[in-house]
């Protein structure tokens, strides 16, 4: 996600890139602030084997299915819009 998200970044001019990880009806946002180049949440520090599962599950926190998931989302789309539009 974030070397998607970096290099998209490169070819946009938009502030905020977003990218969301779903796992059933949970979810994390990914947030590339293009200005620092700093992508949130914090990367994961590689581990001593080959895999490297390490992930918290926090950050899968939000529920589509709950007012504060649905609430979550809709911020982020309302910011993309914004965005958006300040493009035309």
């Amino acid at each position: 996600m974030r070397d998607k998200l970096r290099t998209l970044s490169a070819i946009t001019s938009i502030p905020r890139l977003y990218g969301l990880s779903v796992m059933g009806t949970r979810f994390a946002v990914y947030t590339l602030d293009r200005d620092t180049g700093h992508v949130e949440p914090e990367c994961i520090a590689p581990g001593a084997s080959d895999v490297n599962d390490t992930a918290p599950q926090a950050w899968w926190k939000f529920d589509v299915t709950t007012e504060a998931g649905c609430k979550r989302f809709e911020e982020v789309v309302g910011d993309v819009k914004v965005m958006s539009a300040a493009l035309s």
